[in-house]
This record gives C-alpha cells, sequence and structure tokens, in this order.
C-alpha cells in the first residue's frame, strides 16, 4: 500500500482495487485476504470501493439470470468485464414459431410490443452477435440451440419439396452456414446441444470435430421420412458426455458408429429413440448398430452412464457386452424400454419383443450406483439381488401419470390435486393432529387390506439387498405403504437422504413419529392414499387445497418440524406443493401458542425454540434428485 511519511505520523491508505495487486490493481505490495478486507477496513476514508474478489462472489450467484448479466454489462465499465465472461459462458438461443409478446414502457404507458422490435428475432440477433462480436465467441463455454412450442425454424412443406427435386433448402443450408461460422469463434467450447428440427449438416459436423476441447455433445435426429441425405459423424476425440434423441431408422438419421468408435474418453452414453417404433409394433432397431464397429474392432466403451430410451427391439444382450464394459457402468437408466409393468394387459403385441429382455441375464452391472426405471416387473428383481452397494433406486412415478406437475414441464400444471389427500399431514403433537381442522375417525389404525404381492416384493428386495447403501428411494406412488413398510424401510434404510412415497392417510401420524430416527433425511416427498380409508378424509379436494395453501397449515408445520429428530430435514414435498425448513429462531409462546397480542396481561410468555417455515416454487427444488429424476426426460 502507499505509505504517507510526515514529521509527526505515517498513514497508510486502505486496501482499495487500485493498491491490492492481487485484485489487478497497479501498485502496492501487500494484498491482505479477504477476511481481513471485509471487517471494516475498507470502509475507511473511500466507502465507495469493494475489492473485486468479493464483486466477483457475488456475480457468481447471477451466472443463471442473463437480464441481470445484461444490466450489469451496460452499468460501469468495471462492471462489464467482470460479469460479460458469466453473461457469455452459457448461450442458449430458442427459436419461437410466432413472435412473442412482452409489456414493456412506451412513451409512459404500458404496451406490448414484440420481442426484437426494430431488429430481427432474439434467435437471428444472438447468432449475429456470436458471429460478429469480437470477444462473445472466446467466452461460450455451453451453445444450444432448441425449438419452443415444437416450432420448426426450417418449415417441413419447404424441406419435402426441396427434398422431392434432390436438394437442400436454403433456409436449412443458411442456417448450417452461420452455425458454422459461430462455431469458429467458440473456441474453447465444451457443450453442444443441437435440438432444432432441422438436420444438421457436414459444415456443423465439421466445425464441431475441429474443437479440441468439445466434450459434450446433443444431437436431435430428423423426424421426415422423406428420403434425404445422411452424414457420418466425424471423430471428436475429447468427447465424454453423448445424447441422441429422436432416432428413427427410416427416418435417415446420421451414423454415430465413428463418433462413438473413436471417443474413447466416453464416459455417459444416452440414447432415445422416436417413440414410434413401440407403437407402431415395429422392432426395427438395433442397439448394436449405433456401436457396431466397436464390435468388429474388439475395442470395449468404458461407460459410467448409460441411458435407453423407447427402445423396441430383439435382445441383443451378449453382443452389447462386447461393445462396452458393462461391469463400468455405475448409472443406469431405462424408460418405456423393455415393455409394461407386471400385470398390464393393455397393449400385448409387443409381449414377444420385450420378454427376451426380463428373462435375460441378471448378473449385468454388478457395480451399479443409480438404477433408474419406470417398468416394474419380476425380472428386474433378479437383476436386483445380484447388486451391492446401491446408493440411489428411482421407480418412476411419471409413466403411471402423476397428479402433479415436473419442475421441468411447468407449462403442463393443471393445478388438480384431487387424489392427493394431504389432510393428514398430522404429526404426534397433540396440537398439530387437533387443530388442522381436519376430520379423522377415533381409530388411528387401519384394518389389514390385501396387497399386491409385487410391491411386497420390491420392498422387501430394496431392503434386504440394498438397504444399507441406499441414499435416494422413489418408491411408486402407485403404491401405497402403511406405518409397518415405513417402519421396515426405515430399520433396512438408515442411510437415507431423500424419499418420495405414498402413504395412506390412516398411519400419517404414526409415520412422523418414525421418520425422526432417518437422521440425515434432508427432504422428503409425500402423496397420501385414502383409499383403504375414506372415513379418514372428510374434506372434498377443494376444500383441501384451500385448506393447504393457508397460512395456518404453514404454522402447523412449522409446529412439526420444530420437533426432536428433524434438524436435517430442508425440504418437504406434498404434492405438487413443496415448503423449505430454515434455520431457528426465538419465539415467545403463551400456553404453547404463538404470542398474537391478547391475555399478555394474565400470562407470562415463554421464549422457544421454532424452524423457520415457508411455502416454496417448484423451480427451488428441481435439482434435488427425487424431484428431477421423477420424469421422462434425457438426464
Amino acid at each position: 500500500m502507499y505509505t504517507y511519511t510526515s514529521s509527526q505520523t505515517q498513514r497508510q491508505d486502505p486496501p482499495t482495487p487500485y493498491n491490492i495487486p492481487s485484485l489487478g490493481a497497479a501498485g502496492g505490495r501487500l494484498a491482505p485476504t479477504l477476511g481481513a478486507i471485509i471487517p471494516g477496513s475498507i470502509l475507511i476514508g473511500r466507502p465507495e470501493f469493494l475489492p473485486l474478489n468479493l464483486v466477483a462472489h457475488i456475480l457468481a450467484y447471477l451466472e443463471d439470470d442473463p437480464a441481470t448479466l445484461a444490466v450489469l454489462c451496460r452499468t460501469k465499465k468495471v462492471l462489464y468485464y467482470m460479469a460479460l465472461p458469466l453473461l457469455w459462458k452459457n448461450v442458449t438461443l430458442r427459436n419461437h414459431s410466432t413472435a412473442r409478446r412482452r409489456k414493456r414502457t412506451c412513451d409512459g404507458d404500458m404496451k406490448e410490443v414484440p420481442d426484437g422490435l426494430g431488429g430481427a428475432s432474439p434467435f437471428a440477433m444472438g447468432l449475429n452477435a456470436l458471429v460478429t462480436h469480437p470477444n462473445a465467441g472466446k467466452l461460450v463455454r455451453r451453445l444450444r440451440f432448441e425449438d419452443a412450442d415444437d416450432s420448426h425454424f426450417v418449415r417441413d412443406d419447404e424441406t419435402e419439396a426441396c427434398l422431392r427435386i434432390g436438394r437442400i433448402s436454403e433456409s436449412a443450408m443458411i442456417l448450417n452456414i452461420c452455425i458454422r461460422a459461430a462455431l469458429d469463434k467458440c473456441h474453447d467450447l465444451e457443450d453442444f446441444d443441437w435440438n432444432l428440427c432441422s438436420r444438421l449438416m457436414p459444415t456443423v459436423y465439421d466445425g464441431l470435430s475441429s474443437s479440441s476441447n468439445l466434450k459434450s455433445l446433443h444431437i436431435r435426429m430428423p423426424s421426415l421420412r422423406t428420403p434425404q441425405p445422411t452424414t457420418n459423424v466425424p471423430a471428436m476425440k475429447a468427447l465424454r458426455r453423448l445424447v441422441i434423441t429422436d432416432y428413427d431408422p427410416l427416418c435417415f438419421p446420421d451414423d454415430v458408429s465413428n463418433l462413438i468408435y473413436e471417443a474413447q474418453q466416453l464416459e455417459d452414453l444416452q440414447v432415445h429413440f422416436s417413440p414410434r417404433m413401440r407403437e407402431a409394433g415395429e422392432p426395427s432397431v438395433q442397439l448394436t448398430h449405433l456401436m457396431r464397429k466397436n464390435i468388429m474392432n474388439e475395442r470395449k466403451l468404458v461407460l459410467k452412464r448409460l441411458g435407453v430410451y423407447n427402445f423396441f427391439g430383439k435382445p441383443e444382450a451378449e453382443l452389447t457386452t462386447k461393445a462396452a464394459n458393462i461391469a463400468t457402468v455405475e448409472e443406469f437408466t431405462s424408460i418405456n424400454s423393455f415393455g409394461k409393468d407386471e400385470g398390464d394387459t393393455n397393449d400385448l403385441a409387443s409381449t414377444f419383443v420385450d420378454h427376451g429382455w426380463t428373462e435375460g441375464d441378471a448378473i449385468l452391472m454388478p457395480n451399479l450406483k443409480v438404477w433408474r426405471v419406470d417398468q416394474l416387473h419380476r425380472g428386474h428383481l433378479k437383476s436386483l439381488r445380484t447388486k451391492r452397494g446401491l446408493k440411489s433406486i428411482y421407480l418412476l412415478n411419471a409413466r403411471h401419470g402423476q397428479s402433479y406437475p415436473s419442475p421441468y414441464n411447468m407449462s403442463s400444471t393443471s393445478g388438480s390435486t384431487s387424489d392427493i389427500t394431504m389432510d393428514s399431514t398430522q404429526t404426534s403433537t397433540n396440537s398439530f393432529s387437533s387443530s388442522s381442522g381436519l376430520t379423522r375417525s377415533p381409530s388411528t389404525r387401519s384394518a389389514p387390506t390385501l396387497r399386491g404381492g409385487l410391491q411386497d416384493l420390491y420392498l422387501d428386495t430394496i431392503c434386504k439387498f440394498s438397504g444399507s447403501s441406499l441414499q435416494h428411494l422413489i418408491f411408486p406412488h402407485k403404491w401405497t405403504i402403511n406405518a409397518a413398510m415405513v417402519a421396515k424401510l426405515i430399520r433396512a434404510c438408515p442411510n437415507l437422504t431423500q424419499l418420495s412415497a405414498c402413504i395412506e392417510c390412516s398411519d400419517v401420524e404414526f409415520t412422523t413419529i418414525l421418520l425422526p430416527f432417518l437422521r440425515r433425511l434432508t427432504a422428503v416427498r409425500v402423496s397420501i392414499s385414502p383409499t383403504t380409508r375414506p372415513d379418514c378424509n372428510m374434506m372434498t379436494p377443494e376444500e383441501r387445497d384451500r385448506h393447504l395453501d393457508t397460512e395456518d397449515f404453514t404454522m402447523l408445520l412449522r409446529e412439526w418440524l420444530s420437533g426432536e429428530g428433524y434438524d436435517q430435514l430442508r425440504w418437504v414435498g406434498m404434492g405438487e406443493r413443496v415448503w423449505e425448513a430454515g434455520g431457528w429462531e426465538e419465539v415467545e409462546v403463551l400456553s404453547g401458542s404463538e404470542m398474537t397480542g391478547e391475555g399478555q396481561a394474565s400470562r407470562n410468555p415463554e421464549t422457544v425454540m421454532k424452524r423457520r417455515v415457508r411455502r416454496a416454487q417448484l423451480e427451488e427444488v428441481k435439482d434435488l434428485e427425487i424431484w428431477r429424476m421423477d420424469s421422462l426426460d434425457v438426464i
């Protein structure tokens, strides 16, 4: 720091961004740590300065908010240089079929104006900025192109008309040329996502292959059955993740066998087939066709994550083991791939093809850690018994028609929760169970009922073979579990941190007594079933929904979560509703109820510790596994 000496005193300038070398400024020799700067020394004399490392730390929280970052770039020159890398780090260009309109202030009035007024669409302007801006491309790490609302950047009728005369449409070719120009500017691109209906051309593939840092690639295959040129996708040797969606062998997909063969560092392979083959009963897919070069040259893929979606083809387990080292797979996903649930008599035409997969070799992927599947069948239990050390089991609800929306599909939220009975969210405390305003039967135990053998087999197998290591569990909400099953699950799975299940309404109070024994539980997601005890729920669905949305119910949850054993529990999900439990705070109470200002003269207040509980949004829990994994999306 600069030192000023006089005959009487010696003083130093407070640390600022201009005299701390570690912050990129000139002058000074000593660079105090952030802890030495924050307590107030920087406010002496020059309170307008903040250390740049503190500003960078604040900006890191705005990485997912491009609108705020864009405003900061226009605020001040120093903020421009600090926020610009974050603004261009993740670029998503979304194509809309129609011009969107937003309310903006025009001449002092709020009016709806189309996006891109006075220029081009946001998609075109963003692509133009990548090509023409001198520094934007250098900052891009992830580049995504996607269609919104099933819109088409290149119209199908235009594409088909050109294909009938043996050429590619001008709009499709110009789009690929522009994207190639943008890729030439993105020298450090690591993730490329193509989710447009228009197909990729060789010019874009060549640009991707020239990128030495590309680690993740997402390709959406074309959906037109008109004859069209195909491309042998070139090698990208640094690739670690490959996602292929909408693969249909009758729609002239590009050949990715060479790409898979040359990607020796590939760890994550997700293959999503078009659902048309299964719906039409057409087993035209060969999984080994994508890996035929690995089989011919005896080079096995060393995968850690493998996902198969909408697969409908003949069993090829033996050839698959020649193409990939199955023993290294730690996470496996199969959605709509190996037939219907056991006992499902709908659409039996695929029985002969799917039967070979469920009756195949059970000793596959012995080192599996994460298992995500939407089919419930005894054949899967044979495989589950051979695995030790499973940490996550996700038996998805999305296939069975969940009554709550996925956080990745918020537009489909209907708001109807008629089959989610949340009236029995009572705890062992008398105040919570009696003041909830919900009528219950005098009997708190339900009569024994007949349960499906498959449900018991799944629960027994999970508890016996995976209980000691299990951390995340989604148990299908189509199966209702009672208090005895919850107790068995808690005894067998002491390390559970996230749990999703459907509980009988008459057993909720007893279940809340057992949950504190899961000391590591941080998130729970439940739906309550009234089917076995209709008398335990005397509310209509509309009354129940109104009650759950009231502040009184949030206060009841606060009483429950303030009990002993819930210190780690942070997220509580009930249907489509989510509550967050925060830290502790001191609250003054009178005779067991919070102080309201009445009766304070006659009773002495008492200070107790309570949890802070608030109503949260689904977007806040979209990264928690019991919400994120419970969807049919490619993850």
